[in-house]
């Protein structure tokens, strides 16, 4: 997994110069984590990347973390790469999915679900496409089950064009005055 300091200190609320000393110590050390080459942001500002040595070490720090903070320490970063690629969404759409699944807001997770499988798409690389989109609409279930918004919402699954299909779903939608949920032709209360 590669990071940057800057994305740490945006979950955990810290100063990114404090952040990127502590990954160095690390990194001159070698036990946790090492450099992984330099980024430079859309703004111009570079940042030094780091990558963690094994991933045993990564999903030991992240599982001993309570579920409640690791959502928050997943949209924390999500927003600030969302306003920092603000103009360049369609470079980040994969990691600001990911932040945004993990940090529970599906329906931006699901935007750019969307625009990851579209990217793919055009490298023609439909077997990563059709995988993006069947997460898109995991996702969607996942939302829909989730929550019950008192407004009426709509969800339209855009197909690929190398298969029939993903073309062939319905619209999805919750209706707010018998807050039935009506998708792919199945409805439940």
């Amino acid at each position: 997994m590669v990071f940057t300091a800057n994305v740490i200190a945006s979950a955990t609320h810290l100063e990114p110069d404090a952040v990127e000393a502590l990954c160095e110590t690390l990194a001159r050390r070698q036990h946790l984590v090492r450099p992984a080459g330099p980024q430079r942001f859309p703004d111009g500002s570079p940042c030094q990347r780091y990558e963690v040595v094994h991933a045993l070490y990564r999903e030991v720090c992240y599982w001993r973390q309570a579920p409640g903070r690791r959502t928050t320490r997943h949209r924390h970063p999500g927003e600030w790469l969302e306003a920092l690629f603000a103009t360049h969404l369609n470079e980040a759409a994969s990691e600001l999915a990911h932040h945004f699944e993990a940090g529970a807001e599906w329906m931006r997770a699901i935007r750019y679900l969307r625009q990851t499988a579209a990217t793919a798409e055009r490298r023609y690389a439909h077997r990563e496409a059709a995988d993006v989109l069947r997460r898109e609409r995991l996702m969607l279930a996942c939302a829909m089950s989730r929550c019950m918004p008192a407004w009426v919402w709509r969800i339209p699954w855009h197909g690929l064009a190398c298969s029939g299909a993903w073309k062939s779903w319905s619209r999805c939608y919750v209706s707010a005055p018998d807050r039935r949920i009506r998708c792919c032709g199945h409805e439940r209360i």
